[in-house]
């Protein structure tokens, strides 16, 4: 009889903790960003940044609803845009959701370090099974941070130094080329002199013979 009393008191503890138990949110449920970060520090006005960030779930039973708030900068929030936010939603069996985050830096933005946070929150879908008596409904939530920098606009800059190098300049005198210097012959011998010589001699030559002839004859 003692030992029916402790059986019978066994199964009704084991009975009464399976009912509390199950009633319990499971502990392990997660969820994620990847990665949890947007990052670039060589941005310029007037660009456009596109990441994309993985949400990710261990627990599929249900559908659930991502909602997302930004905080930060005044003007960081202003660039950050999310395509078809309003229908983030990760299916029944779905664990990981892609979402793609836009930052449209304007063309007047200072020059500057910007920071932000963006919230992602997990919520079941309106309509949805609510909970049991007793359970309640957890969201799960994650961070993703943002940090930005954005450059010096060089663009007026570069704009002057091309304009300077475009403008026309003035064509400098074309030098002419110098006539080339034509080498001067040697001169031709002097032909008066050597005729005034020859005629020299051939006078003397003319005189000894006749100072030869007067002797002789």
């Amino acid at each position: 009889m003692k030992k029916l009393l402790c059986s019978l008191a066994a199964i009704t503890f084991i009975g009464l903790s399976v009912s509390v138990f199950s009633h319990i949110p499971t502990a392990g449920a997660a969820f994620g960003t990847s990665p949890p970060w947007i990052r670039n520090d060589h941005l310029s006005p007037g660009d456009r940044l596109e990441e994309v960030i993985y949400l990710s779930r261990n627990d599929t039973e249900t559908a659930k609803k991502a909602a997302i708030r930004i905080a930060g900068d005044k003007d960081l929030t202003g660039w950050i845009e999310i395509p078809d936010e309003d229908n983030l939603i990760i299916k029944e069996g779905q664990s990981i959701l892609p979402v793609k985050f836009i930052v449209n830096v304007p063309v007047s933005a200072t020059a500057g370090n910007y920071k932000a946070s963006i919230f992602v929150n997990l919520s079941p879908l309106a309509g949805s099974t609510p909970a049991e008596g007793g359970e309640v409904a957890i969201g799960l939530g994650a961070h993703i941070s943002v940090d930005l920098s954005v450059l010096e606009d060089t663009t007026k800059k570069d704009t002057v130094t091309k304009e300077s190098s475009l403008s026309p300049s003035v064509p400098t005198t074309p030098t002419i080329p110098t006539t080339p210097t034509i080498p001067t012959p040697p001169a031709a011998p002097e032909t008066n002199n050597l005729i005034f010589d020859l005629a020299g001699l051939s006078s003397g030559f003319i005189n000894l013979i006749k100072m030869f002839a007067d002797l002789f004859l």
